[in-house]
């Protein structure tokens, strides 16, 4: 039913295609009725699924003035040579009692030892270690190695992603996609003017080598997708990722009021903590769907072509941007024009008059509403999601040591 091809930037040809499916919806809800969704063919059956705490940046605070080389070997001798990053935050050039750690790759279950570690240090702790970001990643592995897969789930992931988060209050949220460092290098799915305000142009189709990102950098949330080649860690070489280490994943970054939210304060709390209330916010995947058919005969054309577009938005834009352009549709239908003179009505209003002056009703459809608009839970996704965060709870709590 739709074929989305996926390219790399500087590829002409497609390196893989999704290929959607149509799929009737039941009639029980009102919103579901005349409508039918389009479902990836890819088997889900053919990815394993694992969440892991990827990064955790912690704060310390000493008794005592310390220098940060004897804070990173307390925290690299308890939880063994992670990529460890330590800055100090308070004191003179060469001593502080604050220091903020950033643990990549950490052993959750040795991790959790921090806070004895440092109090049996000649520079002791004055309270728990805090931890003031949080990392969670979903990898989606190839059971097979297969290249063409591994791209079909990124273009997946990216294209049903609908976080219940709001992610066009201001632009700088706005999901984007970036290859590089340079301004240039970025551009957002949904194209601005210079305003900030969206056109209802064709959203840009992500390359297979970006990342997508959705929400403020440095925020209290951030959500990114990507094709995993290769792991690097701040300015150190990458490494390049052997056949079956590449995955398709999402990473979600968490700080301030979203920690607190989850009752996520201090390094004991991570054997306490459910990482399954965060997936409907930040880890809900939805299917996009469509008019089956006009209410009246004469306006089917018209059905088809609006069909045909909201289609081509969602091959390149996702459930995301879908909805955001319809949500837009729908605000203009109740504004009223301000340069007509003597017309006080809405768009919808002047639509209807016009129809019935044809002969023609214009029945209200039932439509959603909310953030989760006209789509459908992606449930096998959704499923798939929800057993990686419990595995996550389960091998923290039984104390294994690889997170």
């Amino acid at each position: 039913m739709l074929s989305v091809p996926l390219l790399y930037r500087s590829g002409s040809a497609p390196a893989a295609h999704i290929e959607f499916r149509r799929e009737d919806l039941p009639s029980a809800q009102a919103r579901h009725r005349n409508r039918y969704a389009l479902v990836p063919r890819l088997k889900l059956s053919k990815f394993r699924c694992r969440a892991v705490i990827d990064f955790v940046e912690v704060l310390i605070t000493t008794k005592r003035n310390t220098d940060r080389n004897a804070v990173r070997r307390w925290v690299a001798e308890c939880i063994g040579e992670s990529s460890i990053w330590c800055k100090q935050v308070d004191g003179s050039k060469n001593s502080a009692c604050q220091f903020r750690v950033s643990i990549y790759d950490p052993t959750v279950s040795l991790l959790m030892r921090l806070d004895k570690r440092i109090a049996d240090s000649p520079a002791g702790l004055a309270r728990s270690i805090e931890i003031s970001e949080l990392e969670i990643s979903v990898d989606f592995y190839s059971r097979s190695g297969s290249d063409e897969e591994r791209l079909a789930m990124f273009g997946i992931l990216q294209r049903t992603l609908l976080p219940a988060t709001s992610m066009w209050e201001q632009k700088r949220m706005h999901p984007r996609f970036t290859w590089g460092k340079q301004k240039n290098e970025t551009r957002f799915l949904l194209p601005r003017s210079r305003s900030g305000t969206l056109h209802h142009s064709l959203p840009d189709s992500p390359y297979l080598d970006s990342t997508v990102y959705y929400g403020e950098e440095n925020s209290d949330w951030e959500i990114r997708v990507q094709n995993k080649v290769a792991d690097q860690r701040r300015d150190t070489d990458a490494r390049t990722l052997n056949r079956h280490e590449k995955r398709a994943r999402i990473e979600v970054t968490l700080a301030g009021d979203r920690l607190t939210a989850l009752k996520l304060k201090t390094l004991g709390d991570l054997d306490r903590v459910s990482f399954t209330t965060v997936q409907g916010e930040f880890f809900h995947f939805a299917l996009p769907t469509f008019t089956e058919s006009a209410f009246h005969p004469q306006l089917q054309s018209a059905e088809d072509e609006l069909n045909r577009r909201e289609r081509e938005q969602f091959r390149g834009g996702g459930v995301a941007c879908l909805e955001r352009l319809r949500s837009a549709k729908k605000q203009w239908l109740q504004t009223v024009p301000t340069r007509m003179t003597g017309m006080k009505i809405s768009h919808l209003q002047q639509l209807r008059n016009h129809l019935r002056a044809k002969g023609i009703a214009l029945k209200d459809r039932r439509a959603g509403r909310g953030l989760r608009g006209t789509t459908v839970a992606y449930a096998e996704l959704n499923d798939m999601v929800r057993s990686a965060l419990r595995d996550l709870e389960r091998r923290i709590k039984g104390g294994e040591k690889r997170s």
